[in-house]
Formats: structure tokens, sequence, C-alpha cells
């Protein structure tokens, strides 16, 4: 019993841990684990013939389970831990699967599984990898004997219930009411952070995402006012330092709810990243989305008012001049950095180079221009693998290494605004991106995550400055992407302009799925609830009135699907077998009676044929045979039944 489950239910087996598989990035790293330790220990049994666990162990096993994740979780509501305790579900019962009437309870574990990965992202890549497994495992529903006697046949079943479930998917999405996260909230732990960002940036934790290509966003532009130098999306100010470490303080000035925007100047499709950091282009006033609450505060940086579990479908608009900062913000950018751990000597040198700085400067404007100027001409590096450095000192940075990714230079250069007396902090989110022009879309990854600097101005306002644009101007102008392959590829100009214009074939296609994959969570995300009454405004419809129309739908579709399924297959057969055997003894009138059976109805022909016709009984007792088989045995395939047919009209034919 053993070899049952990869031996007759391979495809389903090869679901099911497929399904598995896809929730990998979604789960706790244990709970995935566990659930491939229990498929590993079935196909352990599967090759070496061992007797598979009793069910006493595999429902301690899954009780067990069942308490870790609420101890780990410390809920069983949500989607993590949903989605966990069904992937040990799952390879528990496929450990115990030994008997064929618990296929069906197994199938309906598939659909959850693969089912589950929608929680988590409307990805196209996942829709088109699901369709075979949804197709797998819906045959799996049908028959044993269907599947064994005839693919062919069950495939052809197969395209019907598909061509019957489109119209009403369809249907269903555009009719039923949508539930948005302000209906019904979906509790999550998520505790597995995302983003690449936390509240400490030291030098060095940037520079290690230049290596992960997952998407972040992907933008679109409405007014085309920025070119790719120009496209920086602030995510989190670090106000606390020391040394060149930066940490974020928790807001005490409050925050307000953004307003959705009137007049829309960009898109974002930002991924879950299980913080709460909203991504703004530098200059956005307002960001709203159909389901969440987005909160800014006095200095715009955006919040949700949750972490982002689901991919967000944001809208923003770009404003004017900001309001002056306040006082208590001017105070709390400020402190000096503590120079202490510095010898004497090494910090009358720092006060000698802030000094020479601050000499020839008399505005914040001019002394970030001289402290740019100081990177630019005193032979300082870009590396992009600086390793990490979490206890680098301001001094050592300077004066010995010259060296570092961008986090190094934006927490140097905004510790030298503080020692020449002006408020200044840390930005960290992204720069850049790579350009779609299929689809007319910024596609942002983490690997073009960036820090640069903001500082006070003479007229109390935050302003902007990356020295990356001095020490490595090719960083900032042609993005991270370009960059990185320049330096580490050693590209020749030729196929830098061929990269550059994406005209290469691999980049052409992946432009191509890239922008349709961006256009359906689009489609997906856009369709909110306002959409749906517009629609429904169309067609004079309420929502109760469409609620009730889906509804008398479904109905009807299901019903029609049971008569299909009753007289489609086996009756449509038997009905067109009895009409055969009929039709030939009508030449005798001995047609049958309504209270005959089969086997009285034979007996009276064979009773009353002529004798010149006698010859013939054995031939219509194996025609009767047929019939009897096809019209009462209930496991018959539909191709069976058809060759029972044939032989019938064979059969009727020479009698």
């Amino acid at each position: 019993m053993s070899r049952l489950l990869f031996k007759d239910y391979l495809g389903l087996a090869i679901c099911i841990f497929t399904s598995t598989l896809l929730l990998f990035p979604d789960v706790p790293i244990w709970c995935f684990s566990l659930g491939i330790l229990f498929w590993l220990w079935r196909l352990f049994c599967h090759v070496f013939d061992f007797t598979i666990p009793s069910r006493k162990i595999t429902g301690f096993l899954s009780f067990l389970a069942l308490a870790v994740i609420l101890m780990d979780f410390r809920t069983l509501m949500g989607k993590e831990p949903a989605a966990s305790f069904i992937i040990i579900l799952s390879g528990l019962k496929a450990l115990e699967f030994s008997d064929d009437t618990e296929k069906d309870f197994l199938v309906l574990l598939g659909f959850f599984l693969i089912s589950s990965k929608f929680l988590f992202s409307y990805d196209l890549m996942y829709l088109i990898l699901s369709l075979p497994i949804y197709a797998i495992l819906t045959m799996n529903l049908f028959p044993h004997e269907w599947l064994k006697g005839s693919r062919s046949a069950a495939l052809k079943y197969l395209g019907k219930v598909i061509l019957l479930a489109i119209p009403m998917a369809a249907t269903m999405f555009i009719m039923l009411p949508r539930i948005t996260k302000t209906l019904l909230e979906i509790p999550s732990n998520s505790r597995y952070g995302s983003s690449g960002f936390s509240d400490t940036v030291s030098p060095g934790s940037i520079s290690r995402l230049s290596q992960n290509n997952e998407v972040v966003m992907r933008v679109e532009l409405f007014h085309n006012r920025f070119n790719l130098s120009e496209l920086y999306f602030s995510g989190l100010a670090l106000e606390k330092a020391n040394q060149m470490n930066w940490t974020a303080l928790r807001n005490e000035d409050g925050f307000t709810l953004s307003e959705a925007p009137s007049e829309v100047d960009y898109h974002v499709v930002l991924e879950p990243h299980y913080k709460n950091q909203a991504f703004s282009l530098k200059g956005t006033d307002s960001m709203g989305a159909e389901g969440l609450r987005i909160y800014r505060d006095s200095n715009y940086n955006f919040k949700f008012d949750t972490y982002l579990e689901k991919k967000a479908f944001i809208q923003a608009s770009l404003g004017g001049a900001r309001p002056k900062v306040s006082e208590a913000i001017i105070n709390r950018n400020l402190p000096e950095p503590e120079l202490s751990t510095l010898t004497s000597e090494q910090q009358t040198q720092l006060h000698d180079l802030v000094k020479k700085i601050t000499d020839s400067s008399r505005t914040p404007e001019q002394v970030s221009k001289a402290i740019l100027n100081y990177f630019g001409s005193n032979r300082f590096t870009y590396t992009l693998n600086p390793g990490e450095q979490p206890q680098l000192n301001l001094y050592d940075f300077l004066f010995k290494y010259k060296t570092g990714y961008c986090e190094h230079y934006a927490a140097a250069m905004a510790q030298l605004f503080r020692l020449s007396k002006i408020p200044a902090r840390v930005i960290v989110g992204y720069h850049g991106g790579e350009f779609n022009p299929l689809g007319n879309f910024w596609t942002i990854r983490q690997k073009d995550a960036h820090a640069w600097v903001e500082f006070i101005n003479s007229q109390n306002r935050w302003v902007p400055v990356d020295p990356v644009t001095v020490v490595a101007p090719q960083r900032i102008e042609l993005g991270f992407n370009m960059y990185n392959s320049i330096v580490n590829e050693l590209l020749t100009e030729e196929e830098i302009k061929n990269k550059l214009n994406g005209t290469d074939t691999f980049s052409r296609l992946s432009m191509w799925f890239d922008s349709v994959n961006y256009r359906w969570s689009t489609f997906l995300l856009e369709y909110d609830f306002d959409k749906q009454k517009d629609i429904l405004r169309r067609f004079n419809l309420s929502l109760g009135n469409a609620l009730i129309l889906v509804l008398v739908l479904l109905f009807t579709v299901s019903v029609l699907i049971n008569l299909f399924q009753r007289r489609g297959i086996k009756k449509n057969f038997s009905e067109l077998c009895f009409e055969e055997i009929n039709k030939w003894a009508t030449k005798f009138d001995l047609q049958k009676k309504e209270t005959e059976g089969p086997v009285t109805w034979l007996q009276r022909i064979a009773n009353a044929l002529p004798e010149r016709s006698k010859p013939f009984l054995p031939d219509l007792e194996k025609a009767f045979s047929l019939w009897i088989n096809l019209a009462y045995k209930p496991t018959l395939t539909p191709a069976d039944s058809k060759k029972s047919l044939n032989e019938i009209r064979k059969i009727m034919k020479r009698g």
C-alpha cells in the first residue's frame, strides 16, 4: 500500500508538492521544511517499500504542528498561519495515504494549497504555473476508471468543465461584492520583512542588497517630469546618529491621514514587504490606496496603518513647495556626532576639516556644495562590495579608507552637516530602476536600494542631496543595473548601447512579460468597489440586485451541469443503444414493452423470432449484454461506452 500514492496518483502527488514549493517565500522556513520532510518520509517508504505511519502517529503530529503554529504566530487566524498549517497537513495526508477513498480529501488540500498563493501575490507567473495544477487536480476528481481507461476522453470532459468554469469565474469576479481590507481584516504575523530596510542602517547594510533582484514596485509616471537620475523614492528617515550608524526615531509629531489624490501624477504597484513604509517619489503630497489607510507625517513621509501583506495599487500626486520645518524637528536633527571614541588628534583633524568647509560657506546650500567638493576632489571611491562595517567611525572613513557604498557617503555627509551646525538626516529608499518602454513604467528592485541626505536650507525646508553624484555619477545617471554591468562585466560600448536600448532578444522578451504582468496586476488591483459600482450602474443594477442575479446564474449553471452529467455520458449512450436494438426489433413487431426488463424482452424475442433468423440469436444476446453493461455499470468510461455503441450498431446491421 505504501506505493499507491506515487504509483497510481503520481500526477496528483506532483501537483500538491509543487503547490507546497510555491508557498516557500510566504511561510516560516520551519513550516515549509516540516512539510517537505513528510513528503521525503513518504518517498522513503515508497522506494524501500516500508510501512507507512499509522493514523495515530500522523494525527498526533498534526495536533503538535497546530500547537507549535499557535505558539509561533499567537493566532490561528490569518494567511501565514493558515498556509503553514495547510502545508503541514498536506504533507501528513500524503504520508498516511493508503486508500483510494482518501484521494478526494488530498485533492481538496491541493486546491487549498494552490489557492493560498493568491492570498500573497497576484503575480501572473503564479497564475500560469497554477493553471495546469488546477487542471490535474480537477481530473483527479473524475472516476479512476476513466483515467485508466481513456485519458483522451477524460481530457475532453475536462475541457468542457473549464469552458463552463471560465464564464462563471469572470461573472463572479465582475459582479460579486468586492471585499477590501477595511471590510475584512486578514491578520498576519508578518515578522519576515522583505523590504530590505530595518530601522537602523550601518555601513554595508544596504550594499548587501545589490545581489537581490526581487521586484519592490512598478511605477507609472503620467507627466514625464522625471528622468532616471531624478527617481528617488524615500521610505524611511533616520535621525539618530551613532558613529556611522543611523536609526529612525519614533515619530512624535503625529500623522495625518492622506486623502486620495484628486489629480493622479503617478501609479505605484507595491509588492508586499511586510512593513509599513509607503515609498514615495520626491515632491509627493498625497497618496491613496483602495482598502488601505495611508498616513503622512509633517515631513511628508508616508506610512500604511498596517504591515503591507499583499500587492497595493497606490495613486499619488505631486505638490508644490513644502511647509517650513518646525523648531522641534530642527532641534531633533541638530545633535553633533559623538567623537569621544576618537583620539584628541583625530578629533582635531575632523574639526579642522569642518572649519575649512564652513569658513568659505555661509549658507547651508554653500556648505552642501563644499562637502560635495571635498568628496569629489580627495580621491574617494565607490565600491559595490564594501562588506559589513558596523564599527566604522567617521574619522576612518574620511581620512583612512575613503571608499564605500551609498550608505557610507550619506552617513558621513549628514555627520559633517551636523558638525557644521546644520540639521541633517539620512534617507533610505530606492533610486533609479529599469524603464520598460513596452509598458511605459519603471521597475524598481531591491538592488536599487539607496541612501542619501536631507538638510534644512536657508528657508527652513528639507532639501535632498546625494554625495554619490560626485563620487560615482554613472551610478545615478545610468542606474544600478547598468552601472553594475559596466563595472563587473566590462561591457563594450556597443554592448552598453544595446543594453540601454533593450534591443537584444532576451531583454525584449523580458520587457514584454514584465509589461503583461504589470497590466494584469494593475487590472486586478485597480478593479475596486467604485469601479464595480460604475459597471453595475451601466446596466441599471444595484449591488443587491447584482448579487441576486449572480446567485440565480450560479444555480442555473449548476443545474445544467448536473443534467449534463446525468444525461451527457452514460444515459445518452444507453438510449442510443436501446434505439438501435428497438429499431431492429420493429421489423418483427417485437418492440420493448414498458413493463419489460432487458432479459424478459430478449427471451420474448428469442421465442418469437422466425426460424430463418434463429442463427442471429448469439449476436443478439451479445448486443443485449453490451447494452445492459452500458446501462447499469456506473464506472464505464466514455471511450468504452462509445465502443459498445459502435459494436451494437454493427451487430444490428448484420441482423
